[in-house]
């Protein structure tokens, strides 16, 4: 998970999807509101991705 999420700063919720500039809260948000499938859909990820911004959220 850690290869797929950049920390910025000390406050977890300015972490990043790796080699993107989207917020991983957001994309973790998405899926649980929508569905992880939805989530890669609207940002164009990998399903697998998704789930570690979601396992990222829910450490």
């Amino acid at each position: 998970m850690r290869e797929r999420i950049e920390w910025r700063g000390d406050n977890p919720l300015n972490a990043v999807i790796a080699g993107t500039h989207y917020k991983a809260y957001l994309v973790a948000n998405l899926a649980l509101n929508d569905g992880p499938q939805a989530a890669a859909e609207h940002f164009r990820l990998e399903l697998a991705i998704v789930r570690a911004a979601m396992a990222f959220y829910d450490d």
